[in-house]
């Protein structure tokens, strides 16, 4: 597979259209790589022009959007080595969004940023997590516990409390599962997900959350996964870091 860099020495920015499919498509699995989250279209989407952005910001680059040749070359680098160089977007100027964009843009979702703020739970979880106690949920006569971030311990038993008060108690009575920490990164990608830090969590249900308790998960400062269109899931909620 030739480099990016020398499709745009060629044939000049990488830009969406006709014939520039295939381009595009290894440019999102580059930044993908790069630890930022987004789809593989092979369309030069808002989605993929933030992520550049993102990308030329936190390595102090003029922030354009466009695949410059730098851009690319620094996109032809390995995965592990474009995170390790990047500023963590904690201390960023953010983005100006507009009212088109798809979905909540999270400032800090990329994995250099996630690392700076969450350091490396695969590694030490035992001092980075928690064991957070779900009320309703059991193994038998245990209660059900999940490992999660100390950032998003606090907010989940705060959640927990709240849930408590609601004047339907069933209202997660068809919760089967819930998966917070997960070590693994994506099959094939240099980005762990938000679990691999213990700044997610999803539940497993056969119906819809109840408002009452999305509400509860969006006062502690998580992003709704029905909201985020790389997830459409509904009973998954992840820790913002705004």
């Amino acid at each position: 597979m030739a480099s990016l860099v020398s499709h745009v020495l060629s044939k000049g920015v990488l830009l969406t259209g006709a014939g520039w499919k295939p381009e595009v498509e290894q440019l999102q699995l580059a930044l993908e790589q790069a630890g930022y989250r987004l789809q593989t279209t092979g369309e030069f989407d808002e989605r993929t022009e933030l992520c550049v952005r993102r990308l030329q910001q936190q390595h102090g680059m003029k922030t354009t959007g466009v695949v410059d040749s730098i851009t690319a070359s620094l996109l032809d680098c390995p995965g592990e080595d474009i995170i390790a160089s990047a500023y963590p977007n904690l201390a960023a100027a953010p983005i100006a969004l507009t009212k088109e964009t798809p979905e909540p843009w999270l400032p800090y979702d990329d994995t250099a940023s996630m690392l700076s703020f969450y350091q490396s739970p695969w590694k030490r979880d035992a001092d980075l997590l928690v064991s957070v106690p779900i009320p309703w949920m059991k193994w038998g006569e245990a209660r059900m516990h999940v490992k999660a971030a100390r950032q998003m311990a606090a907010a989940l038993n705060t959640i927990w409390q709240a849930c408590s008060q609601m004047d339907d108690a069933p209202l997660i009575k068809d919760v089967t599962l819930v998966k917070s920490y997960d070590s693994l990164s994506y099959v094939g990608s240099s980005r762990r997900s938000a679990h691999a830090f213990g700044a997610a969590i999803q539940f497993n249900s056969g119906v819809f959350p109840e408002q009452e308790f999305v509400d509860a998960f969006r006062d502690q400062g998580f992003i709704w996964g029905a909201q985020l269109d790389c997830i459409q899931n509904g009973w998954y909620f992840q820790l913002a870091l705004d």
